[in-house]
């Protein structure tokens, strides 16, 4: 959906300044969130403008069922009620990726995951996500960003400059099995066992979204080295997809691409299928 098309600029409008706004760099599908009987989108625009440059923003669009946007509520620090909780600042690039696991607080109204690569916290590009809480209104009713600063993500983990955590996130559901519904957050630019050579978070979540469990997936944690080996700039986690039970143990599991990895010589690429098992 182009600005231009389907009805967004009703809404918003998008301007000359808005060239990089990046409207459609991550898409999520909500479900119904305004009770209408169609399914609704959150779409992210990593390059927004709203306040200062690249601060990024998400649109979530109530669709007709011909595809066209009925209504749409802006998520940034202008819109949405982000503000109340939260300040983005410039190049946080708020949008970078999105995915909708469902309803984590039990309010009945879905919830978003919002990734931030651009986030500071703990180094420049150190990278960021947010949950964001959502009111039937494609408002914030609450908001809990998890990095090196919030959420209770260092107490398992450091971030550190240019880890870009947020790259990629998916929604496997609740894979510890404690009621509560988890995420896979990548941090493409992670630099365990060689410079980006990447890494992936499983982060188990409480329903206010700090997070009460991490498993950190790399060259150095996790076990993936007992398979296989990431070089200089492969980037695992450049994107990430729950696939579901794969080999039928009563574990979700994940995909992960690495971009740049060199299998077949420059950046041809691979993608790994993440076998998982429950805590021992």
């Amino acid at each position: 959906m182009y600005p231009s098309y389907g009805n967004l600029a009703f809404d918003y409008t998008f301007e000359a300044s808005d060239y990089f706004s990046a409207f459609g760099r991550s898409v999520a599908a909500l479900g119904d969130l305004d009770g209408d009987g169609v399914v609704d989108l959150a779409v992210g625009a990593s390059g927004d403008d709203d306040g200062v440059s690249y601060a990024g923003a998400v649109f979530v669009l109530f669709l007709a069922t011909d595809g066209k946007s009925e209504s749409a509520q802006k998520i940034s620090i202008l819109h949405g009620n982000l503000g109340t909780f939260y300040t983005l600042v410039e190049f946080d690039r708020f949008g970078n990726s999105l995915a909708a696991p469902g309803d984590v607080d039990s309010d009945g109204v879905v919830d978003l995951a919002v990734g931030s690569t651009g986030g500071d916290d703990g180094g420049t590009d150190a990278g960021a996500m947010y949950m964001i809480f959502l009111e039937t209104s494609g408002n914030i009713k609450s908001a809990q960003k998890i990095s090196m600063l919030y959420g209770n993500l260092d107490a398992f983990y450091t971030l550190d400059s240019g880890d870009v955590f947020g790259t990629s996130i998916a929604a496997p559901g609740d894979i510890d099995g404690d009621g509560v519904v988890d995420l896979a957050v990548s941090a493409r630019g992670d630099d365990d066992g060689s410079s980006s050579a990447g890494a992936v978070y499983v982060i188990g979540l409480q329903t206010n979204g700090n997070v009460k469990s991490a498993q950190k997936i790399s060259m150095l944690y996790g076990n993936f080295d007992s398979f296989y080996t990431l070089n200089y700039d492969s980037g695992l986690g450049y994107s990430v997809a729950a696939l579901g039970d794969v080999e039928g143990d009563g574990v979700i599991d994940l995909a992960a691409g690495t971009f740049y990895d060199h299998d077949e010589g420059g950046e041809s690429g691979s993608a790994f299928i993440l076998i998982f098992r429950l805590r021992e």
